[in-house]
Parts: C-alpha cells; sequence; structure tokens
C-alpha cells in the first residue's frame, strides 16, 4: 500500500508532465496556425501569440523546476515520513472490563451517608449532655408527711417526687425525643455498615480478578515487545495499574476502619460502627435516672433530692387539715443538687463523639482515596 507521500509524489509529476504536453500541444498547433494563414495578417498574428505562448509556457514550466532544483532539490519532491504500523498482539485472553466507576460512585455514596449519620450523633449526644447537666432538685416538687394540725402533731419531710410539670430536668421531653432520633440515626449505621460490606466484596472482585488480569496481560505483552513506543505506553500502563492496585487495597482498609471489620481478623484494624454501637447502648437507659422510681410513683432518690417542709403554727389553723394545704403542713421545696447520673451521661457522651469523629475522619481519609483513584484514571488530552 502507497504512503501518503508517494501519492503526492506521483501526482506532483503527473501534473507537471500533463502541463507539459499541454504546452507541447499549443506550440505544433500554433505553427500549424502559421503556416496555413496564407498571408493573411489576422491569421498570422494569432498564429505568433499562439506560439509565443506556448514557448513562454514550457520554458516556465521546465524554468521553475530547474531553479526549484538547483536551490533544493527536496523542494521537488515531498517526502512525507511513514508512519510506523503498530502490530499489537493480542494475547489469548484480554482484560477483563474493570467497572471502577460504579463501584466508586457507590462506595462514595455510602461514606457520605455515614458522615451525616454520625455528624447526627454527635450532634444529639452533646444536646443530651448539654440537657442533663442542666438538671437540678429545685425543679421537682417536695412531699411532706403530717399527723394533725395541733401543737403536739409533727409535719416531717417525706420525699421528692417529679410531676408532670416538676421534672428536675426542665426539657425531659426534649431530651426523650432525642434519645429517639439517637436509636434511628444507631440503626441507619448500621443499615449503612451492611451496605458497605457489599462495595468492599465488589472492589475486592476487581482487584483479585479484573487488575490482577489486567496487570499481568501488560506486562506479558512487555516481555515480547521491541518498539520504544509501546515499552513507554506498556511501562505506564502497568504504573498506573499498580497504582491503581495499591489505592484500591488502601479504600478497601479504610472501608473496613469506617465499619465492617470481619470478625475472624485479628490484626489491629478498628470497626468504629461496631464500636459505637454498644456505647449508645449504654447512653440511652440512663436519662430515665433523673427520675428514679425507688420509692414507688415519681419518687426521687432521697440521697439525692430533699424535701422542705414548713410547720404553720395551730392558731392559724380552723380544721384539723395538715396535709399540703395553705394551714398545717406546707411543702416549701425540693432541695439539692442534680439528680440524674449526669457523670456517666458526660462520659457516654465523650466516647459517643469520640468515635463519631474518628468515622467521619475515616470516612473522609476513604473520599480522598476515591478522588485519588479517579484522577488516576482521568485522561487529560493537550488542547
Amino acid at each position: 500500500m502507497e504512503s501518503i507521500g508517494q501519492s503526492f509524489l506521483k501526482a506532483y509529476i503527473y501534473l507537471l508532465s500533463i502541463g507539459g504536453v499541454i504546452g507541447l500541444i499549443a506550440l505544433i498547433a500554433g505553427g500549424i496556425s502559421y503556416i496555413n494563414s496564407a498571408g493573411d495578417p489576422g491569421k498570422l498574428s494569432k498564429a505568433r501569440k499562439t506560439v509565443l505562448s506556448a514557448f513562454l509556457g514550457l520554458v516556465l514550466l521546465l524554468g521553475s523546476y530547474i531553479i526549484l532544483n538547483t536551490i533544493n532539490p527536496e523542494l521537488t519532491t515531498i517526502n512525507i515520513p511513514d508512519l510506523e504500523e503498530v502490530v499489537f498482539n493480542p494475547l489469548e485472553k484480554e482484560p477483563l472490563e474493570a467497572v471502577t466507576p460504579r463501584v466508586l460512585a457507590k462506595a462514595e455514596a455510602v461514606l457520605l451517608e455515614i458522615k451525616a449519620s454520625a455528624q447526627a450523633i454527635e450532634d444529639l449526644s452533646k444536646d443530651i449532655q448539654e440537657s442533663i447537666n442542666k438538671c437540678t432538685c429545685l425543679n421537682a416538687s417536695a412531699l411532706c408527711k403530717c399527723t394533725g394540725g395541733s401543737k403536739s402533731d409533727t409535719c416531717e419531710p417525706q420525699r421528692c417526687y417529679a410531676g408532670k410539670d416538676s421534672h428536675p430536668c426542665k426539657d425531659f421531653d426534649g431530651i426523650k425525643e432525642n434519645l429517639r432520633l439517637l436509636v434511628f440515626q444507631r440503626d441507619e449505621l448500621l443499615f449503612y455498615r451492611n451496605w458497605i460490606a457489599a462495595e468492599i466484596k465488589d472492589l475486592e472482585d476487581e482487584l483479585d480478578i479484573v487488575l490482577s488480569d489486567e496487570l499481568g496481560y501488560y506486562q506479558k505483552l512487555l516481555a515480547g515487545e521491541t518498539s520504544p513506543t509501546l515499552i513507554s505506553y506498556l511501562e505506564e500502563k502497568i504504573s498506573n495499574t499498580q497504582q491503581e492496585i495499591a489505592l484500591k487495597e488502601d479504600l478497601v482498609k479504610k472501608l473496613r476502619e469506617v465499619g465492617n471489620k470481619p470478625e475472624r481478623d485479628t490484626d489491629n484494624e478498628t470497626d468504629f460502627i461496631k464500636l459505637l454501637v454498644p456505647e449508645i447502648e449504654t447512653l440511652l437507659p440512663l436519662p430515665d435516672r433523673c427520675a428514679e422510681d425507688k420509692l414507688g410513683g415519681y419518687g426521687l432518690s432521697s440521697d439525692i433530692c430533699e424535701p422542705t417542709c414548713l410547720k404553720i403554727p395551730s392558731t392559724f389553723i380552723d380544721k384539723g387539715e395538715c396535709f399540703d394545704t395553705l394551714h398545717g403542713c406546707q411543702a416549701l421545696a425540693c432541695t439539692g443538687l442534680n439528680p440524674c447520673p449526669f457523670l456517666e451521661v458526660n462520659a457516654q457522651a465523650e466516647i459517643i463523639q469520640m468515635i463519631t469523629s474518628s468515622i467521619e475522619s475515616s470516612a473522609e481519609e476513604a473520599i480522598n482515596i476515591i478522588i485519588s483513584i479517579r484522577t488516576l484514571k482521568t485522561f487529560y488530552i493537550e488542547p
């Protein structure tokens, strides 16, 4: 098959020959006209012009070729370098098609959801912590027990209790709502942990089958290649594939760290979601101890909250009534500090916040690995 350079050269020579033939024919035709003019001044003049034009054309055509060839012989030849014929001898088995974009997109999606849930759990634990720390016995109600309204009768403090409008935690309904949301976010994280397992499986399949096969394919091609251009190309493909394998292995480790470490593993990797769940379970029942029922009904622990009562002198008593009335034995207030296990709540909240922070950090690192893989597999074309 002729090259492009050879085709142009043949066309150039062909056109030059055609021009010479046309000039020669014009010269002969002019000479014949001159001979047949029979002394006619008009025909003689026309014949002379034809001969002169044909002659000048031939001189110019031949002269241009001589001048160009004298200046530089390469000007009269067209040498377009032939492209090397690329012969790829594929092996019996070409590498399988990778599904990297789909796998990375799904992995990134679950990591973003995990970050959002972890942040929500962290915020909820802080809200519960702040609300519990504001609880006090002063918000509860005091109860006194009296025997009558005479001077000989007694009026003794009995207990503190948490009623509908007298709970030691003013925002106890808000605390319970946050606990409900905490359970919801915990269940979401467990769902995402199962989702991670599927993405890890896809990545491992791609590492074990697709990328391993692709690397072997390029290495085998390189072993039998002699063209410097193709050797450079194959070496680059091998390097990129090795980098992709390393990045995806790191991504698998990071995904397991976020929340899917197999039970059989004995290394030092941490499954943060699995670690977080029991800490949330420990926190959930603690706020209910703010109004722990030790005495029946809504009785508060007497070693934390103490009622204060006031005995009204009998001179003000019209009747024998003395139980929580304006005359007789009047409950003033419930005194004491925070009746909630706030130290335990604070400790659990701090642990939860520490683990959720680790989840967010590991998820962010995994997303950065995904970005690196995408960058590695993106081809930029120079404008």
